[in-house]
């Protein structure tokens, strides 16, 4: 009798754990409806040309709405791509995003967003991998605690009206491979924390009339940059002879910046390199031999 009951119970515990689990993935899956119906609604989603935009609406499984990738075991949300629709049209993004935990890429490039601001509640994503907001019109400052995204391996936030200092905790970034910051308006210093950046590959930050300091020696150890690009600033001081430890380079454009004295010849071992411009600054000297090798 005991052993009857003791199944029995067993029985009722397993069916209670799995209609517990189904009612948790109906509460996550309605809970990524509602993001997302936020993020249709704040950029026009009934204006979208070339993507379906008709998937977005809370009938269908929102794995299989355009721009959007799931994980197949979970059904969660891993991926929001707008970058192929046109007319994506807004003045905001949602802050709800940040619930989707599970998010590892949000591109919304090709996006028009012009008045919108990076929520700070983006730095809540700590699985996000790929943020991409290049030239949609933002405006206002990048979030310090967006130094909290240490996945982030790909972020551009380029060709937008940003502005303000660099905050120094994107040096927190480790995993950031490629970062493109061109074309706003920043001010304030170069931040020395970029060189923290051990996995950088691609710098990008031409085009910044207010941005001054020095680029700190400590560039030197980024052993894995492929394109720096600091053009079109006050960056002032001298080219730091570290630069030529970075053997992978192929783009090192300091033009029409405030550097003086002499080009360093350190650039022999930049076997890669194949644009380097200097040009419009208050240099002396000749070029280096060492160019010649590069």
């Amino acid at each position: 009798m005991a052993m009857h009951y003791l199944v029995g119970a067993g029985v009722c515990f397993m069916m209670v754990m799995m209609l517990l689990l189904l009612v948790c993935d109906r509460s996550a899956s309605a809970a990524q409806i509602d993001v997302l119906l936020d993020l249709y609604v704040a950029t026009n989603g009934d204006r979208w040309l070339f993507c379906t935009s008709r998937e977005w609406n809370s009938t269908t499984d929102v794995c299989q709405w355009s721009g959007i990738e799931c994980d197949t075991q979970t059904g969660l949300v891993t991926e929001i791509d707008l970058s192929d629709c046109f007319r994506v049209q807004g003045t905001y993004i949602p802050a709800s995003l940040a619930q989707l935990s599970s998010l590892t890429r949000l591109d919304l490039s090709s996006s028009s967003m012009i008045g919108a601001t990076l929520p700070p509640e983006l730095s809540l994503l700590s699985n996000l991998e790929y943020l991409d907001v290049h030239g949609i019109g933002l405006v206002g400052s990048v979030p310090p605690s967006y130094g909290a995204l240490t996945n982030l391996q790909h972020l551009d936030i380029g060709l937008n009206d940003l502005s303000g200092t660099i905050p120094a905790e994107i040096g927190n970034m480790i995993a950031l491979q490629h970062l493109d910051m061109q074309f706003n308006d920043f001010n304030g210093t170069f931040p020395a924390s970029l060189a923290q950046l051990i996995n950088l590959r691609y710098l990008r930050l031409n085009y910044h009339s207010e941005l001054t300091g020095t680029l700190p020696d400590a560039m030197g150890d980024l052993i894995y940059m492929e394109e720096l690009i600091v053009s079109t600033t006050r960056v002032t001081g001298t080219i730091p002879n570290t630069l030529g430890r970075l053997t992978n380079l192929k783009i090192l454009d300091l033009g029409r910046s405030d550097f003086s004295g002499t080009i360093p010849d350190v650039f022999g071992a930049c076997v890669h390199l194949e644009t380097f411009d200097v040009s419009f600054m208050k240099l002396e000297g000749t070029l280096p031999i060492s160019l010649g090798n590069a």
